[in-house]
């Protein structure tokens, strides 16, 4: 055989040979951004308020379970942008020394009225590393049940509404404001958590991405 044929032939042999692959030289990976949910985007929602009169109607709810409801619903969705989201439940814990400058910054608006418990939550979440607290009030859960098959068109009907506020912690202000309502066209015996629907979820995402400051709040009917 030539000389120069059996060279070829003893390379394509070793490149032909199982286990040898030819490959380009590495490159070295990006780095990949990771989301902002330490340093810019640690959000804690509060466990929200509700006033003695929130909860009417002709059937019996328990204010707890409500409020846990609304409470984990905004963690769920807080949590698609920040995913350390964390809730700030009540605690009798000794009391905090309230964020200097928090009070005057809610009380420079006509949102709801500030509780004690928000000061101290503001306060702990601000301890534990926040950088913004939402802040859910219930205002009206109204829930209803009738027999009466005209009653469905003309009883008092499911309704529901909430406000949201978020607070920047650090040079405490009001960034954004929202409060939702919404209720049921016939009463048909459904819990008025089913007004909890995919447009609360959405004004949550809004309440969250805005970066103006809101001296009113918007309200979506």
């Amino acid at each position: 055989m030539v000389p120069w044929l059996i060279q070829m032939a003893a390379v394509a042999a070793i490149l032909l040979a199982p286990g040898c692959v030819t490959s380009s030289p590495p490159v070295p990976h990006r780095h990949t951004v990771a989301p902002q949910s330490t340093a810019q985007c640690r959000t804690f929602v509060m466990w929200p308020v509700s006033g003695p009169s929130a909860f009417r109607g002709n059937v019996v709810v328990h204010p707890p379970e409500i409020e846990s409801l609304v409470a984990q619903r905004i963690v769920e969705v807080e949590r698609e942008r920040c995913p350390d989201s964390e809730l700030v439940r009540p605690s009798r814990a000794t009391p905090v020394a309230a964020i200097p400058g928090y009070a005057a910054a809610v009380n420079r608006t006509s949102i709801s009225a500030l509780t004690t418990f928000e000061l101290q939550a503001a306060a702990s979440a601000l301890d534990r590393g926040a950088n913004y607290l939402v802040v859910p009030t219930i205002e009206q859960w109204n829930q209803n049940r009738t027999d009466d098959p005209v009653g469905a068109f003309v009883s008092p009907r499911n309704r529901i509404a909430i406000s949201l506020r978020l607070m920047r912690l650090r040079d405490p202000v009001v960034t954004a404001c929202f409060r939702f309502t919404n209720r049921a066209l016939v009463t048909l015996n459904q819990p008025a958590a089913r007004l909890l629907d995919n447009r609360f979820d959405q004004a949550l995402r809004r309440l969250s991405g805005d970066s103006g400051t809101y001296p009113q709040c918007r309200v979506d009917n």
